[in-house]
């Protein structure tokens, strides 16, 4: 019997933006409290990635998909014991309905997405959850296609433990030395009284603690809302690598955050700057 040798591509690895959609954005309840995915927007924004023609890592958040579940079955804190997984399996396959609609709609818009589950790129040991294998988004990305991830279920000793897709998206970004870590939700970046008006920060820096904790953080999120997305983003501005909380809503906003000047949105920064009405 005679063995082939797999030939892998031999062209330099690209350095990818990563670029995360939150589930707010991509997400609503309809008539029923019943979840869908807003195809459209999803399609909308797919496109504009596509039209960047640049190598993109999509992470996406779960939503209205997610939020109830961790509510009902109260695992606000992110952790199920191994005793739980009916829960766990029910809450499964409830995502795998809503990622299989993901992934047609990027589909759909021109991108060529490949699904990588939490479950094989993660692990948590001492409640620490640690990216295991980031080489397969580089190998992905190296095969022209698309690395999709959405927040999930990760192991840890005792059971299972969610993994946020902004916690991810920011440790991935920093793992393979994205060139940009691009944040898009339903708000037109941070703003500075939330619920009064639509003004916004320009720029946050890693200084900028007092305002940050102006920020209200999500009781009823297992992701901490807009406060833990600003943690997660100056992580890894802190590594030097820019970092947009942008409107997903508008046209163009997408392309121009990952060319780098976001149509609306809020810079993250690790340096002190001074912050400026947007």
């Amino acid at each position: 019997m005679s063995w082939r040798v797999l030939q892998f591509p031999t062209s330099p690895i690209p350095c990818p933006h990563v670029l995360k959609l939150g589930g707010s954005l991509i997400t609503s309840l309809q008539s029923g409290s019943r979840p869908e995915l807003n195809h459209q927007l999803l399609i909308d924004c797919a496109k504009e990635i596509a039209a960047s023609a640049q190598p993109v890592v999509v992470l996406h958040g779960t939503g209205v998909f997610g939020k109830p579940p961790a509510l009902k079955h109260g695992y606000m804190d992110g952790r199920l014991g191994s005793g739980r997984h009916a829960v766990v399996a029910e809450v499964s396959c409830q995502l795998a309905k809503m990622e299989a609609e993901v992934l047609a709609c990027l589909q759909e818009a021109g991108l060529h997405p490949f699904r990588l589950p939490v479950v094989s790129l993660a692990s948590c040991t001492n409640g620490r959850l640690r990216l295991n294998k980031t080489e397969l988004v580089s190998e992905l990305l190296v095969r022209g296609m698309t690395p999709v991830i959405g927040g999930n279920f990760a192991l840890d000793e005792h059971g299972f433990v969610v993994y946020s897709s902004d916690s991810i998206a920011a440790d991935l970004a920093i793992a393979i030395c994205a060139k940009s870590l691009v944040l898009a939700t339903r708000a037109h970046g941070v703003y500075r009284r939330f619920g009064l008006d639509e003004e916004i920060y320009l720029h946050l820096s890693a200084n900028d603690t007092p305002l940050i904790d102006e920020v209200d953080a999500a009781v009823h999120d297992v992701s901490g809302g807009m406060r833990k997305k600003i943690a997660n983003g100056l992580r890894v501005a802190e590594h030097g690598i820019p970092v947009f909380i942008v409107d997903g809503r508008i046209p163009g906003n997408l392309s121009h955050a990952i060319a780098g000047h976001p149509l609306s949105g809020t810079q993250l920064r690790a340096n002190a700057v001074a912050t400026t009405p947007g």
